[in-house]
């Protein structure tokens, strides 16, 4: 991610013979603590950046130092990303959070805010303001052109549904995936949720999303979105339907078992 910060030109000095003198008996002003706070982000200085520009913006007036607010949000953005990283490598995670958030606040568009935060929800066990984050953040990058990014980004809110399925932990594994459809679709959300409903004892509406789910996606990973779909309605009692369904899973994960399904509801 490539730093892009700009010096704020201050009004010419009319008489340069002693410009040193004057300017080191001049208070701070809104321009000089943002120079200094650009200086800092340039020599890395993260945490001296950020105090500065939060200074800077303290002591500007929004109408006369409009240029100045504008470019001291838009580093801040950077400043509390940087910031914040060292802070969560620190294990200063309520800091880290901190300059996240205010990052956020300032420049709702830079997208990597969004992804300290995430990380920072994700090691204090927060799940579902994580996959809230990591939406967010999927969300700033589609809007700034950025589409690769964008998938990535939830993808990785994918992992807290996963995460709670894999635990067998059913009503949370809906919850989240909820809160994931609520920005999208998604394959393998919709198969876990299959799959939780099954775990519940709903398969009416584990066969719904297993449907969903070849609909979306096909087959799924090693035929698993059939599978579900067979499961759902063998419990259901529909035979037919669910021979049909185990006879579409391939080769791998779940073949065997889909095999012995066939010959036991074929002998049935």
């Amino acid at each position: 991610m490539k730093l892009t910060i700009r010096f704020f030109s201050m009004i010419v000095i009319m008489a340069m013979a002693f410009t040193s003198q004057v300017i080191a008996q001049d208070e701070a002003t809104p321009a000089s603590l943002y120079n200094d706070a650009v200086a800092s982000l340039k020599a890395k200085e993260w945490h001296k950046g950020y105090d500065l520009l939060l200074q800077a913006l303290d002591a500007a007036d929004p109408e006369e130092d409009e240029q100045i607010v504008s470019l001291a949000n838009k580093n801040l953005g950077i400043a509390s990303y940087y910031a914040g990283n060292d802070d969560r490598k620190g294990d200063e995670l309520d800091a880290a959070l901190e300059k996240y958030n205010k990052g956020i606040e300032v420049s709702p568009g830079f997208y990597a805010n969004y992804i300290g935060k995430a990380m920072v929800l994700n090691e204090q066990g927060d799940d579902a303001g994580a996959l809230s984050a990591y939406i967010k953040a999927s969300n700033a990058a589609e809007k700034g052109g950025k589409a690769d990014k964008a998938v990535e980004l939830k993808d990785k809110a994918t992992i807290f549904v996963s995460r709670a399925y894999s635990a067998k932990e059913w009503d949370k594994t809906l919850e989240l995936a909820n809160m994931f459809n609520e920005n999208g679709e998604s394959e393998d959300v919709y198969y876990y949720m299959s799959r939780a409903y099954k775990g519940k004892g709903d398969h009416q509406s584990a066969l719904d999303f297993a449907t969903k789910a070849i609909e979306l996606g096909g087959e799924g990973k090693d035929g698993r979105n059939y599978f579900a779909q067979a499961e759902a309605y063998e419990e259901l009692g529909n035979t037919s339907a669910a021979l049909e369904a185990y006879k579409k899973v391939p080769a791998g994960t779940y073949a065997e078992t889909a095999k012995y399904k066939l010959d036991q509801l074929a002998n049935n």
